[in-house]
């Protein structure tokens, strides 16, 4: 976007996050939810991407429309973060991938990162969405081509 897309009077301008909070305590703050929310999203991306391959190697009909609720998404980052809370709510299917899957890895606690793990889990759901609706067909029809040896008229 042009810089003036917000008015003529708005500008962004690019600063150090070491110079707009200048409380260490809050800077280390923002750091490690920083640090927590890449590890979980890291984390939880590699959990769905073992989960969906499970789950198509096993019956290629499979619905995998709660891949795309932002709620279900949720439950691998929870499935791959720690809390002190007991119990909760947890898919099975997502912890046997978990346990049958993953090598072992260190949970990063998610106890003051819950939002930023649920905007998140909306945004690569947003980013799924719309990756399978712009490209998913362009993307099979390649493979057809390159697969069976097609021409571009096919």
């Amino acid at each position: 976007m042009p810089p003036t897309s917000d008015g003529d009077s708005v500008r962004t301008v690019g600063c150090s996050l070491v110079k707009l909070v200048s409380d260490p305590v809050h800077l280390q703050k923002i750091r490690d939810a920083v640090d927590t929310t890449h590890k979980a999203t890291i984390l939880a991306s590699e959990l769905l991407n073992l989960h969906i391959r499970r789950a198509l190697d096993h019956d290629p009909t499979v619905d995998l429309s709660c891949c795309f609720s932002a709620n279900w998404v949720l439950n691998a980052y929870n499935e791959v973060t720690s809390t002190s809370r007991k119990g909760g709510k947890f898919d099975a299917a997502l912890r046997s991938t978990r346990e049958a899957c993953m090598p072992a890895f260190f949970p990063p606690h998610r106890g003051a990162t819950q939002q930023c793990l649920l905007y998140d889990a909306r945004n690569l759901v947003t980013v799924a969405a719309t990756n399978v609706w712009m490209h998913f067909s362009k993307r099979v029809l390649s493979h057809v081509r390159t697969k069976f040896a097609l021409d571009e008229e096919a």
